[in-house]
């Protein structure tokens, strides 16, 4: 349908983005990038084709967020993220149904 997704506050604003950086699977991911998790969860909407739009006062983040476009994820580690969907440990973190997106 053409529909452009643009994330506001795209991990979570402060209440719940610290839950989707607490994921072992997206802190496996920041390890083997050298990223933030946040900077990871970016990334992967960056990549799923959403116009993000972070939110943030703080200078050192708003590099941070820029440098999403330096790098990117792998494949295989973009499925791993996918599958985060359908666990348990996404339910602490992942309120609406995202499986229509991408």
């Amino acid at each position: 349908n053409d529909i452009a997704v643009t994330a506001y506050y795209p991990v979570g604003g402060t209440m719940e983005k610290a839950k989707a950086a607490k994921s072992s699977t997206i802190k496996h991911i920041s390890e083997k990038y050298g990223k933030s998790s946040y900077q990871v969860l970016l990334r992967w909407l960056v990549q799923k084709g959403a116009a993000v739009i972070p939110g943030t006062g703080n200078p050192k983040h708003m590099k941070d967020n820029l440098d999403v476009f330096s790098w990117s994820i792998s494949s295989e580690d973009m499925a791993m993220m996918d599958g985060l969907r359908s666990t348990e440990e996404a339910k602490k973190f992942m309120y609406i149904d995202l499986t229509w997106f991408n």
